[in-house]
């Protein structure tokens, strides 16, 4: 049996960006890359304040960072950056949601399956922490080609 890609925060790799933007409210600000077709979404609301402000969380831990990215329309890469205090808690969340991790390294952690895959990489007291979801498939697609409406459209000629 395959494994069903990893989620964070109800939004499932391999989603579509109409879906993520249905499942968001207010709606996030999303922008494309000209370049690559990779088009980079920030949730515009969240669960968690500090300093007054919303900000995106994870795990009811508050995140510096918080971004998805779709090729395709569809969410391949999900990326959050947090303050190094919160590493523990953020690792005790992955545990207790999917398990002990499948590869660790030093400070990195490794969640897989034959759809994806969830790396915490932790950074020095100084630095920060960063989460990764990554969709196998779509990854690849967004690290060597080109989005399928940038292709060309072959189409038969007649003969």
């Amino acid at each position: 049996m395959i494994g069903k890609p990893f989620e964070l925060n109800r939004m499932r790799l391999g989603m579509s960006l109409a879906g993520f933007k249905a499942k968001n409210r207010p709606a996030p600000r999303c922008d494309r890359d000209s370049s690559t077709g990779v088009v980079h979404c920030r949730p515009a609301a969240s669960r968690s304040k500090r300093n007054g402000r919303t900000i995106p969380s994870v795990a009811a831990v508050p995140t510096e960072q918080l971004f998805y990215s779709f090729i395709d329309n569809r969410l391949f890469k999900i990326t959050a950056v947090f303050e190094f205090a919160y590493t523990k808690d953020i690792r005790a969340a992955l545990i207790g949601k999917y398990g002990e991790p499948d590869d660790e390294h030093a400070e990195n952690w490794t969640w897989a399956n034959e759809v994806s895959a969830i790396r915490l990489t932790q950074g020095n007291s100084r630095g920060r922490t960063t989460l990764t979801f990554v969709h196998h498939e779509l990854n690849e697609m967004a690290e060597c080609c080109e989005p399928a409406e940038a292709r060309p459209q072959h189409r038969h000629l007649p003969g």
